[in-house]
């Protein structure tokens, strides 16, 4: 059983709940301050509200729940500030009304969702340089994963993130999966994949399966795997799992199935008999294997998945309890380096209020010139 499923689980009785009781003295409070009277008419009020808040709340994968947990957090903070400075606040006569009349909160909540909308749909260009030491030439790649198709981004602003991509001149493009998934409609997912066909680059396209991507989660998927291996490659897309290729003269790229595939063959398998003269480029739509990757010899790999936590505090959470072995960024181990983006858009939720929406360029620094 994966951690989200448990969280599902508990999510209702641990979190709910009490969540519910906290939100209706926020209510009652901020009620009576405003002058609701008598006060049985503001506990009504408030547990009616309050009912109506954590049933929205019930729903963790709606923006209803994100609105209603990040208004009772900052509610909650402001508390535990309040709790402290009580004395001081009073002795000074300032404070207590704004604190009381509970809407900081909400105005703190306007602010959070204004800010990750702003977040997703303002997407970035992300560089990353690459030293190596080897005696191969400089390459381009330009990185883009976890799509999502139809959660926050059309057809029309996908196009325009291509030509820019197409515009930086890469010498190859990597898709890192989660292109599209399980709320992705079959007439949407064919035309993400028409869309970024036209990405032009010098050696082409590849891509490598998202957990998400053939719509795995969905007991009635909106189209089947054939379907999307159709789009894909009518989009002259090349599809690799669990395969290698050679680009140009020194650079091989290694494309992986998705970790959740338990047939995924394993690291030692794919590089098996690949000249380690050239670079090794390993699109792995996890950050996952990364010590066991770098004793295989592989110089880059390039992942998405984590979204850089999408949602704050979750990339944070991710860290501290070790959910995903890396969160977003550059990391090195030895000669052997990584970078995970967060993702072009995000899944579920069209809001990003942690890591940013990006594409990534990635450029190569070989021992001989290009």
């Amino acid at each position: 059983m994966n951690i989200w499923r448990i969280i599902q689980i508990l999510f209702p009785f641990c979190v709910i709940v009490p969540l519910g009781i906290y939100l209706y003295h926020y209510l009652r409070r901020s009620l009576l301050f405003w002058g609701c009277k008598p006060e049985r008419l503001a506990k009504g009020i408030a547990a009616l509200g309050a009912m109506g808040l954590a049933v929205l709340a019930l729903n963790l994968w709606g923006i209803g729940a994100i609105v209603v947990l990040y208004l009772a957090g900052v509610s909650l903070i402001l508390d535990l500030i309040y709790r402290l400075t009580r004395k001081r606040i009073k002795a000074k006569g300032k404070g207590e009304s704004i604190y009381r009349s509970g809407l900081i909160p909400v105005f703190a909540t306007l602010l959070l969702i204004a800010y990750g909308y702003f977040h997703m749909t303002n997407i970035v260009e992300t560089g990353y340089t690459v030293e190596t030491q080897k005696n191969v030439g400089n390459y381009r790649v330009a990185l883009i994963t976890d799509l999502h198709f139809g959660t926050s981004i059309n057809g029309e602003k996908l196009q325009e993130v291509c030509g820019k991509i197409t515009k930086t001149d890469p010498d190859l493009v990597v898709l890192g999966g989660d292109l599209v998934d399980e709320n992705t409609t079959l007439e949407q997912m064919q035309e993400a994949f028409r869309i970024i066909g036209t990405t032009g680059s010098k050696y082409g396209i590849y891509y490598v399966y998202g957990n998400h991507d053939r719509s795995r989660y969905r007991q009635q998927p909106n189209y089947t795997e054939d379907q999307l291996a159709e789009a894909i490659e009518a989009g002259g897309i090349h599809i690799l799992a669990d395969e290698a290729v050679p680009i140009g003269e020194d650079l091989i790229l290694i494309g992986r199935e998705d970790a959740s595939v338990r047939t995924r063959k394993s690291g030692e398998e794919l590089t098996a008999g690949l000249d380690s003269e050239r670079f090794l480029l390993l699109a792995d739509h996890q950050p996952v294997e990364l010590k066991q990757n770098a004793s295989l010899g592989i110089d880059l790999q390039l992942s998405g998945h984590t979204h850089g936590g999408q949602i704050w505090p979750l990339g944070v959470v991710n860290e501290l309890l070790g959910i995903n072995e890396m969160n977003a960024g550059q990391k090195a181990i030895g000669a052997y380096q990584v970078i995970v983006s967060t993702g072009i858009a995000g899944w579920g939720y069209p809001i990003k209020t942690e890591g940013a929406a990006e594409y990534v360029i990635v450029d190569i620094k070989g021992r001989l010139s290009s």
